[in-house]
This record gives structure tokens, sequence and C-alpha cells, in this order.
């Protein structure tokens, strides 16, 4: 078996040692790995310090993460989502704002604020708006509810074309 080029850890504690003008870095290292750690490093000592290299590592992108990292789910097409999904990622965005501003602004004006009129921010009052124009109290109701799911549908291609719309 080849040495490992780099072990994983998890550093945890930073202390000044101001009597040796340095601080010291407490590096928690999984158990399963303590063989490998020996192997790599020996025991150091004060008298006789190993020298290595420290580096942040961006564990989203390891080839083969560790039993104890999350591994990102796969990334899927916006369209294969679930449309309650899908309506909560266009509440969302400003774009979708607009668009409901521009098109649907009855609609858009009585969602934005609340019984005090004071304004719901934008992605409250997209939200707020897609349940009226879709009749519905709740983006899960798109799931189970074909009328509302094809009024959002409809709703969706077109600002899909108010997007692509010349300025």
């Amino acid at each position: 078996m080849a040495k490992p080029l780099a072990i994983t850890a998890n550093l945890v504690d930073v202390r000044n040692i101001a009597a040796h003008k340095c601080v010291r870095l407490e590096i928690h290292v999984p158990v399963e790995q303590a063989g490998a750690v020996m192997e790599a490093f020996g025991w150091p000592t004060m008298v006789n310090p190993v020298a290595v290299a420290i580096a942040r590592l961006d564990l989203s992108k390891a080839r083969e993460p560790a039993s104890n990292i999350a591994i990102p789910k796969e990334k899927r097409r916006f369209a294969e989502l679930p449309i309650a999904q899908q309506a909560a990622l266009l509440c969302d965005r400003e774009a979708f704002w607009n668009f409901l501003k521009e098109e649907h602004p009855m609609t858009w004006n009585e969602c934005c604020r609340d019984h005090d009129k004071r304004v719901i921010p934008g992605a409250d009052a997209a939200k707020f708006c897609l349940y009226e124009l879709c009749d519905i109290t709740s983006r899960a109701e798109l799931s189970t509810n074909t009328r509302a799911a094809g009024v959002f549908q409809t709703l969706s291609l077109d600002f899909e074309s108010w997007l692509q719309a010349p300025i």
C-alpha cells in the first residue's frame, strides 16, 4: 500500500503559546487513520519536531469522500425537479418578482403588502402571488392539484418567454 499524500483531519482549536512565540493547533484525525498518521509522521517531540504543511481542504471537490463527510447531491436540471421545488426556486428569483410586477400587477400589488399595509419582501410576495394566481394555499399543492399545476406551468413558460424578450 502506498503512503497517503495527505491525511484528512479537522482543525478544532488554536491556542497562543506565548513562551514559545507560536500557536498550537489541535487537529483531530479519525481513529481509523491513526496508523497512517504514525507511519507518515512517527512520534514527534519538542526536541525532534516533524515539519508539515497545513492546507484548508475543499471537501466538496474530493473524489473519494470519507465516511464522515456528507456527499453532495447530484445536480438536476430545473425541469427534473419536483414542481413544488420549481415554484420555490422561481419565487426566490428577483427576475420572477419583476415578471409578476409587470405581467400581473394587480395580483402583485394585492399580495406584496400585509394586512397592516407593510411591504412584504420579494420572495414572500412572489409566493403569495403564486398562491393567488394558482388558487392554492401551499406550493406542495402543485404536486396534487392538476389544475393549479397547469396554471403554474403556463406561468413558468410565460416567465421564460418574458426573460427572452428584447428590452
